[in-house]
Parts: structure tokens; C-alpha cells; sequence
């Protein structure tokens, strides 16, 4: 048997797979474990060996209560220091994916947990991030495990909650959800500069936020739970990714100042007449080719932005529908004419000369 694997040693990580592939795919599949367990033991380093002889073992089981073991194994991989073995456990487990049917484990570890394990990672490095800015500022406890801090921050209850919590320029790619829960009752939270993508867990528990400023992300969609956000008077979205809002958005009756510049929208949603206490509006360098018209719905709206667009003509009753906008930029658009009964007006309006 020595003589038959010790070839092993010499060989790439891809013919590696396909010998594994080979061997699952063959009949005597039990009788294979053994050679199989000796390949997964010659391309993962010594502090894997372990882990993917635990793999081996499940492979052997061919059934869904065997692989519950991998809760387990998933929770090992997380602390592991090892930074290749994200890239090495992909090419092994890529190939297996279509074998789902055989092997339960498979499919549900490749597709499904992969992505988890991703995520929790992503979660556990912000959470290191947040902490070192924070725990010192706030006198809280140094935390340089994730566990520790994510345990503080779902047992602990503060005791002076700060106003402004400022997260910016962190890098990061989400904010934790127990973050989330730590700062509940903050109501001012800048998280520009990182690359956040998705503020879900945000919109979920930190309802008592009348200022946020997640400006300079990578924001693509905004979610619906937007609508928990009962108290927000400012929103910073500017330079994100943004190509739709939802119509949730309408509904922050106490919103006053909102602003959307640099993103991608080319219409808006058609509720504005919900936003009651909606006073400045920036809309400048997006998509938009016709006038926003929903915005016209706006009862109270004083400064309205939308320079840097792709609009060739603007309402003659804007005036009349804003009876409040004092200011209205519309530089660098199309525009033939502006309509004489907007320049009549004693609005300031901000265009090419």
C-alpha cells in the first residue's frame, strides 16, 4: 500500500481532485476511503490533516446526519491561520458539486456553507475593526477575539449610549449585527469611506437613527426595513452604486435632508407626497434623462439638486408645484430653455451660463 500512494506527494492539487473524483465515482466507494483520506492528507498542510480526515470519514457515511458533524468542522475553519485555505478548500470542493445526490454533504458544504463560513469571516475581521476603534474611546473591554466581543455585545446593555458613532474609513464590508444590537439607541452613525455593500442588519435594530451617512460605499440596492428608520431626519447615500429606491423610502415622514448624488438612478419612486418635512434633495450626477417628476409631489421641498444629468427640459408649473424651493441646481444638463416663468421667480437657480 506505501508503494501504491507515496506517488502522491509529487502531484498538483488539480490531479489530486480528479483521482478523487475517480475514486467516488467508483463502485467499491468505501473500499476507497483509505486512499482517499492519504490524498486530502498530502495536499493540506499539518494543521488540516484533522479537519479533512473528519471530512473522509463523513464522505464514507453518504448521509445528511453523519454531515452534521461539519457544524463542528465549520467552527474550526473559522480559527484557523492558515490564509491559503479558503483558495485550496475551493479547488478540492469545486468538483464535487454535482455529486449532491450521492453525497449530501458535498453539495450542502460547497454551495451552501462556503458562503456562511465567507460571510462569518467578513463579520469576525469588521468586528475586530469596530472594536479597536471604539473600546478605547468608550472605556470597553480589549477584545482581540471575535467571539468575545460578538458575546459582550449580545449580553451587555449600555449604560450611556454615545450620540455619534463614527465607524468611517474602516474598510468595511458590513456592519455585524451585533454591532447592531450593542448601538441600537445611537442616533447619528457615519459609516463613509468603507465598502459596505448592505445595511440590512442597520435598518433592522438601530430605529432610533436621525442621521446616518453611509456616503462612499458600494451600496447597489437600499432595503425595505428602510422603513424602520421612524426617527431619521438625514440620509447620506452620495457615491454609492444605487440604480433604484424603493418606495419605502417615502415613508420617513421625518426625513429632511436626503442625498442621492453620484449613483446610478434614472427614476424615482412616485410617493413623495408621504415626505411632509422633506427640505433638501440632491439628485446631481445620476442617470436621470426626463425631469424626476414624483419629486414635484414633494410639499415642502426648498433646495433641489439635479445638475450633471441628462435632462433636455424642466416643467414651466415647477414653481408652482414647489412653492418652497428657494434653490434649484441644474448645471451641466441638456437643457435648451429654461421656462419663463422659472426665471421670473425669485428661486436662485444654479445653470450653465
Amino acid at each position: 500500500m506505501q508503494t501504491t500512494i507515496c506517488w502522491f506527494d509529487l502531484l498538483p492539487i488539480e490531479s489530486l481532485t480528479k483521482i478523487c473524483i475517480h475514486l467516488i465515482e467508483s463502485e467499491g466507494c468505501n473500499s476507497n476511503i483509505r486512499l482517499i483520506s492519504r490524498i486530502f492528507k498530502t495536499v493540506y498542510e499539518t494543521t488540516l490533516k484533522n479537519l479533512f480526515n473528519n471530512l473522509v470519514r463523513d464522505l464514507s457515511a453518504k448521509n445528511q446526519k453523519e454531515a452534521a458533524s461539519f457544524y463542528s468542522l465549520q467552527k474550526r475553519l473559522n480559527h484557523l491561520s492558515n490564509k491559503s485555505w479558503v483558495h485550496i478548500f475551493k479547488n478540492i470542493i469545486k468538483p464535487y458539486e454535482k455529486y449532491g445526490l450521492q453525497f449530501d454533504f458535498f453539495s450542502y458544504f460547497s454551495a451552501t456553507t462556503l458562503l456562511k463560513l465567507e460571510r462569518e469571516k467578513i463579520e469576525y475581521d469588521a468586528l475586530i475593526k469596530i472594536w479597536n476603534r471604539i473600546s478605547i474611546k468608550m472605556a470597553l473591554p480589549a477584545f482581540s477575539d471575535p467571539q468575545k466581543i460578538k458575546q459582550y455585545c449580545e449580553n451587555t446593555v449600555l449604560k450611556k449610549t454615545p450620540f455619534n458613532l463614527d465607524l468611517s474609513g474602516l474598510d468595511l464590508l458590513l456592519i455585524p449585527e451585533p454591532i447592531c444590537q450593542f448601538f441600537k439607541q445611537v442616533e447619528c452613525l457615519d459609516l463613509s469611506k468603507n465598502e459596505i455593500k448592505e445595511i440590512t442588519a442597520i435598518a433592522k435594530y438601530m430605529s432610533k437613527l436621525k442621521i446616518l451617512d453611509i456616503s462612499k460605499n458600494k451600496m447597489e440596492k437600499i432595503p425595505t426595513d428602510l422603513k424602520n428608520f421612524t426617527e431619521i431626519e438625514l440620509i447620506d447615500l452620495s457615491y454609492n452604486k444605487i440604480k433604484e429606491l424603493p418606495s419605502e423610502i417615502c415613508n420617513l415622514k421625518n426625513l429632511i435632508l436626503l442625498d442621492l448624488k453620484n449613483n446610478g438612478l434614472q427614476n424615482l419612486p412616485d410617493e413623495w407626497d408621504k415626505m411632509n418635512r422633506l427640505l433638501s434633495l440632491y439628485l446631481g450626477n445620476n442617470k436621470f434623462s426626463t425631469f424626476p417628476y414624483p419629486i414635484l409631489k414633494a410639499p415642502f421641498l426648498g433646495v433641489l439638486h439635479v445638475e450633471n444629468n441628462k435632462l433636455t427640459n424642466i416643467p414651466r408649473y415647477l414653481v408652482q408645484k414647489l412653492i418652497f424651493l428657494r434653490e434649484f441646481n441644474i448645471e451641466n444638463n441638456p437643457i435648451q430653455s429654461i421656462p419663463v416663468e422659472i426665471l421670473s421667480h425669485t428661486l436662485r437657480i444654479i445653470h450653465n451660463n
